[in-house]
């Protein structure tokens, strides 16, 4: 499917990431295998607030530019927030 999809492109690009020593945190593995497991609402909405919250820590926003990225609700509203709180955005090619 196009979800397991993406998670494996996003699982690569975290594993590429911490082995060169950067933290990473990424919404989409950490929520979507809650959603499945609990059979619960996997859409933006139902976690926006967490996303928000964990985004308000960071020192900037990385953007995966997966096929569809612009488009994506949740994308767009994390550049949003991002923007209005002056964090910094950093666009990366799968």
């Amino acid at each position: 499917t196009v979800m397991n999809d993406r998670l494996y492109d996003v699982s690569r690009k975290v594993i590429d990431m911490t082995a060169n020593g950067e933290t990473v945190y990424s919404p989409v593995l950490y929520y979507q295998p809650i959603a499945w497991a609990l059979d619960i609402d996997s859409s933006f909405a139902g976690w926006r607030s967490q996303c928000t919250n964990m985004l308000a820590g960071a020192e900037k926003l990385l953007v995966l530019m997966l096929d569809g990225w612009a488009q994506s609700i949740g994308v767009r509203a994390e550049i949003d927030y991002a923007t209005q709180h002056d964090i910094p955005i950093a666009y990366l090619e799968p």
